[in-house]
């Protein structure tokens, strides 16, 4: 295969390590994945070992210190492995960039570290019952109270939902005000800290028949349903 015009030897050194990982360690376990409807939670502490987690965030930030070259890499021979399980490119390439692009310093310090090696697995909340993705109409409220938000709404299709421990939920603040109303609240600790709870789809189930696989559609979500809905519930501290 020609090498692109964006790729030079660095680039191809992690494309390799990455058309590894996927070939043996998660295409072989993905009808076990899609059983349990979420992949194993131990991928992406393997994933962080080698490097492929965060790869273009900074070094001082426990990430590989690319660019988005090496992360175009990496999603590349994800797509070629054929594999839907992990949300890594949601992991790496959208949720840790906003972090380090528009978190406070200790935000980056608390939370890019952990998710470069594994041990924080990052997820997004944007999604929206009769909204779909489209976040200029999302219904999701934040409040202020002092110094907290009180976040009510619903989210479905949430990539990383299962196993995230942390989870940035996009809200309206004031829907008069248009996209000046809008504010993404991240929030940590597994689901039951979150005060996230799944809510099944009876119809979807009906459609489905006994025995289906209670797998998303897509398997990155990590949703153990077709169709789910995450509600949270909760206060969030203005950091």
């Amino acid at each position: 295969m020609a090498r692109a015009a964006w790729s030079d030897d660095e680039v191809e050194a992690v494309r390799e390590l990455a058309r590894n990982f996927f070939e043996k360690e998660v295409v072989p376990h993905e009808e076990k994945f899609l059983a349990q409807g979420h992949p194993d939670r131990a991928l992406y502490n393997r994933a962080g070992e080698l490097g492929l987690l965060c790869a273009a965030i900074p070094a001082e930030y426990g990430g590989g210190g690319g660019t988005f070259a090496h992360e175009a890499a990496i999603i590349e021979e994800q797509a070629f492995a054929g594999d839907g399980a992990l949300g890594m490119p949601v992991h790496s390439a959208i949720i840790a960039p906003y972090i380090h692009h528009f978190g406070t310093e200790d935000l980056k310090q608390r939370v890019l570290p952990k998710a470069a090696t594994g041990q924080m697995v990052l997820s997004i909340g944007m999604t929206e019952p009769g909204t779909g993705s489209d976040l200029q109409n999302i219904k999701t409220r934040a409040v202020r109270e002092g110094d907290e938000y009180i976040i009510t709404g619903s989210k479905i299709f949430i990539t990383n939902g299962w196993l995230c421990d942390g989870i940035i939920i996009a809200v309206k603040t004031d829907p008069t005000i248009g996209r000046r109303g809008r504010l993404a609240d991240i929030r940590r600790g597994r689901r039951r800290h979150l005060g996230l709870q799944t809510r099944p789809n009876p119809e979807q189930d009906r459609r489905q028949g006994p025995g289906t696989p209670r797998s998303c559609s897509s398997m990155a979500c990590g949703c153990p349903r077709r169709i789910c809905s995450v509600r949270p519930r909760g206060r969030a501290s203005i950091r």
